[in-house]
């Protein structure tokens, strides 16, 4: 008698075991969803801002250089200029993504 009650002690001891381990994993699991998804929600949240900065920055430069420009010609080079310099920020986007 002694004898099954020591193998039934065992069989519940490691039927504990291994549903604490899937319920451990479980848990594990489901605190890595969650972090990837509030991780994307960040990343949304930050490329959505440094795309507000860098429209905001551009439609202020074009106004700088529009306002300063006292002819068609000043205007064109001012635009021009403007376009160049978010093609640059875009390349270099571009390499630190890659790097």
């Amino acid at each position: 008698m002694d004898s099954d009650l020591v193998v039934l002690c065992d069989s519940l001891l490691v039927a504990v075991w291994f549903l604490s381990s899937v319920c451990i994993s479980g848990g594990a699991a489901l605190y890595q969803t969650a972090q990837h998804r509030y991780e994307d929600r960040l990343n949304t949240q930050k490329e959505l801002l440094t795309c507000e900065f860098e429209i905001a920055n551009r439609l202020n430069g074009m106004k700088f250089l529009l306002l300063r420009a006292k002819k068609n010609a000043d205007a064109q080079a001012g635009l021009i200029a403007v376009s160049k310099m978010q093609t640059q920020r875009l390349h270099l986007m571009k390499q630190t993504d890659k790097g």
